[in-house]
C-alpha cells in the first residue's frame, strides 16, 4: 500500500466591517443610580427646610477634597459650594464565584432580545455602540435571529458615601441619615441587579485642615455585589472581502 498523501492547506478569510461581530456589556457600576436616590431620600427626609443654612448638600461622584486641591494649585478662590456634601464611590471590586469557563453559554437573539436590550441601553444598563445597535437590527430584520456567546460574572465591590461638612454637628446629622439610606433602598438596587451586604460607618472621626478651613468627615459603606454579561453576537455573513488559501505552498486567492 502507498503512503497517504498530505497537502499542506491553510487559508484565511477576511470579511467586510459589517460582518464584523458586535459586543454588548452591562454597565456594573451602581455611583448613577446610588447619587440619584440619595438625592430623592434626602428630600424626603426634609433636611432642607430643617437646616435652611446648609439646604444645598452636594452629592456626586467627584470628591470636593480633588477640586479644593486643584484650586490651591491654580491659585483660585475655595468654592464655598462643595460643602456639605456626600461623595458616592463604588471601589476595590473583584471577581466572585468565579464560575468553570466564566459560565459561557450561546445565545440565540430575536426582535424581542433586540427590544429588551434598546430599552436597557437607554437606560444606561448596556453599553452598546449607536452604530452596533443599527448593526444589529438591521441584521435581525434581514434573518430574524442572531448567535452569538454569553460570558455571566458577578462582581462585588465596596460602596462608600463620604460625607464632609465645615460644621461637625451637619455632618453628624448626615451620617445618621445616610446609615438609614441604605436599608430603605436595598429593595429598589435589588431590582436593579445590585444586591446590598453589612453596613459599615466611621462615625465623624476625620478632620481635614488643610485647605484653610476645618473640615469634618465620616463614612457609612456597604459591599455590593452585581451579576452581569457581556456578549458577542455573530452577524449574517454579508460579503467576503478576501479568501486566501494555501494548496500546497501555492496561494490562490479571490473573492466572494
Amino acid at each position: 500500500m502507498s503512503d497517504p498523501i498530505n497537502l499542506q492547506i491553510g487559508g484565511e478569510i477576511a470579511f467586510s466591517p459589517e460582518n464584523e461581530p458586535v459586543v454588548i456589556t452591562e454597565l456594573l457600576n451602581p455611583e448613577k443610580y446610588v447619587t440619584q436616590y440619595l438625592g430623592e431620600y434626602l428630600k424626603y427626609c426634609g433636611f432642607a427646610s430643617q437646616y435652611p443654612n446648609f439646604r444645598s448638600i452636594r452629592i456626586g461622584s467627584a470628591h470636593p477634597l480633588i477640586r479644593l486641591a486643584f484650586s490651591m494649585l491654580e491659585d483660585q478662590p475655595v468654592n464655598v459650594e462643595l460643602f456639605p456634601s456626600i461623595t458616592v464611590v463604588f471601589a476595590d471590586e473583584s471577581e466572585g464565584a468565579v464560575m468553570l469557563g466564566r459560565n459561557q453559554s450561546s445565545i440565540l437573539w430575536s426582535e424581542a432580545d433586540f427590544i429588551k436590550v434598546e430599552n436597557l441601553r437607554n437606560q444606561g444598563a448596556l453599553y452598546i455602540s449607536d452604530a452596533n445597535l443599527a448593526r444589529v437590527h438591521a441584521a435581525l430584520v434581514q434573518s430574524h435571529q442572531i448567535m452569538g456567546i454569553q460570558y455571566l460574572t458577578t462582581w462585588e465591590g465596596m460602596l462608600t458615601l463620604d460625607i464632609w461638612s465645615e460644621n461637625r454637628d451637619i455632618t453628624l446629622v448626615l451620617y445618621d441619615l445616610v446609615k438609614g439610606f441604605l436599608p430603605l433602598y436595598k429593595d429598589r438596587l435589588s431590582q436593579l441587579g445590585f444586591a446590598i451586604g453589612a453596613i459599615r460607618g466611621s462615625g465623624a472621626v476625620n478632620v481635614n485642615m488643610e485647605f484653610g478651613k476645618i473640615l469634618y468627615g465620616a463614612a457609612v459603606s456597604t459591599s455590593i455585589s452585581a451579576q452581569g454579561y457581556t456578549c458577542m453576537l455573530q452577524l449574517p455573513l454579508v460579503t467576503i472581502e478576501h479568501v486566501q488559501a494555501n494548496l500546497d505552498g501555492q496561494a490562490v486567492e479571490g473573492q466572494a
